[in-house]
């Protein structure tokens, strides 16, 4: 598994348009294929020891995929983070090979925002549209947010179902830690928000047999 990192950057972009349609079915890469991971912190890899311990690289790892990593740490659909850019004005600069799969992960950013649901649905429903129009015909798999000791359920929540709406209207397949329970809680650093590396390894393994459990399904 090859790896490569980056922080995003951007200015200012709108999509026009949706692109075309995602394929009917989701073909997972196979090995040696590139897979873009673009999100926040998470994806950036904060809380691990190294990047080789971040969920992206141990992702990328068991499927054999070479790992384009895309992150700006404190960003989301809405929020704009130290950077200054949300993950729509992000894209703009985005300068990475054409990936064979895109996981889009992101939302516990927003959650602090806390954005009615249609603005982040909407903002979703943007960056989505962007990838199709960079990305013609690559499959994006939208990777929301986990439950955490430091932002309430109740946002977190609201902007999962969001995100899970924006999915199903963009083509995307949805991910979801909430709805599937996953227990990221209890395997936080001591910021109560990002994951150590027993908390990066439990992200790659729920992401790992979600990805799987996807292969060969529609978008919902």
């Amino acid at each position: 598994m090859l790896l490569a990192v980056g922080l995003a950057a951007g200015c200012s972009s709108a999509a026009d348009g949706t692109g075309p349609a995602a394929p009917a079915a989701l073909a997972l890469p196979g090995t040696g294929e590139r897979v873009l991971f673009f999100g926040d912190s998470y994806t950036a890899g904060y809380g691990a020891t190294s990047d080789d311990e971040a969920f992206p690289a141990r992702t990328a790892a068991a499927f054999g995929w070479v790992a384009d990593v895309t992150a700006g740490p404190g960003t989301g659909f809405v929020a704009e983070g130290g950077v200054g850019r949300d993950y729509l004005e992000q894209l703009a600069d985005l300068d990475v090979e054409p990936p064979a799969l895109v996981v889009l992960q992101g939302g516990l950013n927003d959650a602090f925002a806390d954005p009615d649901a249609a603005t982040e649905r909407d903002a979703a429903t943007e960056v989505l549209a962007a990838l199709a129009d960079r990305f013609p015909g690559t499959p994006v798999v939208l990777f929301g947010p986990p439950l955490v000791p430091s932002l309430p359920d109740d946002s977190v929540r609201r902007v999962d179902r969001a995100l899970d709406r924006a999915a199903a209207g963009a083509g995307a397949w949805y991910v979801s830690p909430v709805q599937d329970g996953w227990d990221v809680a209890s395997r936080l650093t001591d910021d109560d928000l990002h994951p150590g590396d027993e908390g990066h390894a439990h992200l790659a393994r729920e992401l790992v047999a979600a990805l799987r459990a996807l292969d060969g399904r529609s978008p919902r």
